[in-house]
C-alpha cells in the first residue's frame, strides 16, 4: 500500500511545492495616510522629550496610580475585550487547522438478516434457500484521511484574515484599556473639583453665617433694619442650597469610578478621603506630528487591521473560482468475523486525489466576491475617515486647552480680587461707610468666581486627559 500512496500522490505533492507561494487575491499593503498638515494646529512647536513612564504618571499621584491599576485590573469592559481577543485567538488556530491534513478514525458492526420468503425477483438469494446464508456480519474500523492541497491560497488566505482579525481585537482592547484610563483619571479629577467646590461653598457659608450674625446683634441694638437682617438671612440660605447638589454630583462620581473598577457602589465611600486634589501643574504632551497618530492610536490601528481583514477576504472569495484539489486515503480493516478483524487479508483501502470544481452557481460566487471588494473599499474609507477624525479630536483638544488655561488665569485674578473686596466691604459696613447690600453683592461675587474657578480647572485638566487620550496616550 504505501508504494501505492506514493506512486498516487507525489505528482500532487510536486504541484504543491511548485504553487506552494501562490495565492490568489491582493496582498494588503498599508493604507496611505489622508493629506495632513505637518503640524497640529495649536500645538507648541517643540515638544518635550520622550519619557518612559505612563502619561497619568507625569501627575505625580500615587493614589491616582493605584486607582489605575486598580481599574486596569479589575474592569468588566476590558475583561470582557480580552476575552474577544482569547476568542480571536481560537478562530485564527481554526482557520489554520484547514491547512494541515485531517484524520477521523471510525469503527463499525453490522448484523445483516436476508429473508429467504422474498419473490426471487426482489431478491434473487431466495431462488436457493439454504445455499446461501440468511444472515452476514461485518466488521470493520480503519481511518479516513483528508487534505486540501491550498493550490491557489484560499485556506491561506482565510488564515491571514483571521491573524488580521486577532490583531484587531488585541488593538481594540488596547483602545479599552486607553479609555478606561483616561475615564478612570478624569472622573477622579471630576471628584476633586467638585469637592472643592463644596469646600469653598462650605467657607463662604462660614463667613456669611458670620455676617448675619453681626447683623442681627445691630439689628437687635436697633443700630440695622430688619430688611437688612432679612437679606443677610437669604443670602446665606440660597449659599446653603449648593450643598446639596454638590454631595449629589460626589456620590454619582464615586459610583462611576467603583463601577469602574467592577466593584459594588459603595466602595470607594471611605477610601475617597485619601483622593488628592489638582496636581500643581499639567506637563505639556507630545504632540509630534498628525501621521503619527497612525501608530500611537488604538483605534487607528485596529482599522487598519480590518482592513487588512478584508483585503485577505478577497483572495478567499477568488478562490471560489478556481478548483480544489484534494488528496484521501481511507484504509481500513473489514471482516466477517471479529476473529478475523485484525488479520493482515482484512486490510483494504481506497486512495487518490480528487478534483472539486464549482462551474456553475448561479451568480453565487461572483456575489461573495463583489461584497469582499465592497467590504475593502468600506474598511478602506472607514480608516481615512478614523485619521482625519483622530486629527480633528487632537486639535480641538489643543484648543481647548489652550483656552481653558487662559480662562482660567482671568479666572484666578478676579477671585484674588474679590476675596479682597469681600474683606474689604465687610470692613466698610462694620464701620458704618457701606451699606449691607453692598456686602452681600461682593459675597456673591466671590462664590460665584471661586465655583468658576475651581470648573475652569476642572475642564482644564479634563481638556489634557482627553488630549491624551486622543494622542493615543501620548508617551504611554
Amino acid at each position: 500500500m504505501p508504494a501505492i500512496l506514493v506512486r498516487i500522490f507525489s505528482p500532487c505533492l510536486c504541484a504543491v511545492v511548485l504553487l506552494a507561494g501562490c495565492a490568489v487575491g491582493p496582498d494588503h499593503q498599508a493604507p496611505a495616510v489622508p493629506e495632513l498638515d505637518a503640524g497640529f494646529v495649536g500645538s507648541q512647536t517643540s515638544s518635550p522629550p520622550v519619557v518612559d513612564s505612563p502619561w497619568w504618571k507625569q501627575l505625580g499621584d500615587p493614589v491616582l496610580d493605584a486607582l489605575v491599576d486598580e481599574v486596569l485590573a479589575q474592569n468588566l469592559d476590558l475583561a470582557i475585550a480580552t476575552e474577544r481577543v482569547v476568542e480571536a485567538r481560537a478562530l485564527r488556530r481554526e482557520a489554520r487547522s484547514f491547512l494541515f491534513p485531517s484524520l477521523k478514525g471510525r469503527g463499525d458492526y453490522t448484523d445483516i438478516g436476508i429473508s429467504e420468503t422474498q419473490s426471487p425477483a426482489v431478491n434473487p438469494i431466495a431462488a436457493f434457500p439454504g445455499a446461501l446464508p440468511s444472515r452476514v456480519e461485518s466488521w470493520s474500523t480503519g481511518f479516513d484521511a483528508s487534505w486540501e492541497v491550498d493550490v491557489f491560497g484560499g485556506n491561506r488566505r482565510r488564515t491571514e484574515a483571521a491573524r488580521a482579525r486577532e490583531e484587531s481585537a488585541e488593538e481594540a482592547a488596547h483602545g479599552v484599556r486607553l479609555s478606561l484610563t483616561a475615564e478612570a483619571v478624569d472622573s477622579y479629577y471630576t471628584l476633586a473639583g467638585l469637592r472643592a467646590q463644596l469646600r469653598r461653598v462650605q467657607e463662604n457659608v462660614s463667613r456669611q453665617r458670620e455676617t448675619t450674625g453681626i447683623v442681627a446683634k445691630l439689628q437687635a441694638e436697633g443700630l440695622r433694619s430688619e430688611l437688612d437682617l432679612r437679606r443677610a438671612t437669604a443670602q446665606l440660605a440660597s449659599t446653603q442650597a449648593a450643598e446639596p447638589g454638590l454631595s449629589s454630583s460626589i456620590t454619582v462620581q464615586l459610583r462611576r469610578l467603583s463601577l469602574l473598577l467592577g466593584r459594588k457602589p459603595g466602595y470607594l465611600d471611605e477610601r475617597a478621603a485619601t483622593f488628592r486634589g489638582f496636581p500643581d501643574r499639567l506637563p505639556m504632551a507630545r504632540t509630534g506630528v498628525p501621521a503619527e497618530l497612525v501608530m500611537r492610536r488604538p483605534d487607528l490601528r485596529e482599522a487598519e487591521r480590518n482592513l487588512a481583514a478584508a483585503t485577505a477576504e478577497i483572495g478567499v472569495a477568488t478562490s471560489n473560482f478556481y478548483p480544489r484539489f484534494i488528496l484521501f486515503g481511507s484504509p481500513e480493516l473489514t471482516s466477517g468475523s471479529s476473529a478475523d478483524l485484525f488479520n493482515i487479508n482484512s486490510l483494504a483501502w481506497q486512495a487518490g486525489p480528487r478534483i472539486e470544481w464549482s462551474l456553475f452557481s448561479g451568480g453565487a460566487n461572483r456575489a461573495v466576491l463583489a461584497a469582499a471588494n465592497s467590504r475593502e473599499r468600506q474598511a478602506l474609507l472607514g480608516f481615512e475617515r478614523a485619521v482625519l477624525s483622530a486629527v480633528g479630536e487632537v486639535e480641538s483638544n489643543l484648543a481647548q486647552l489652550e483656552a481653558e488655561s487662559k480662562r482660567l488665569q482671568y479666572l484666578e485674578r478676579a477671585v484674588r480680587e474679590s476675596r479682597a473686596s469681600v474683606g474689604l466691604a465687610e470692613k466698610l459696613y462694620r464701620e458704618g461707610i457701606e451699606d449691607l447690600v453692598s456686602v452681600l453683592v461682593e459675597q456673591e461675587r466671590l462664590i460665584a468666581g471661586e465655583l468658576d474657578e475651581v470648573s475652569s480647572r476642572t475642564a482644564l485638566t479634563s481638556a489634557w486627559v482627553s488630549l491624551h487620550k486622543a494622542l493615543g496616550g501620548g508617551w504611554e
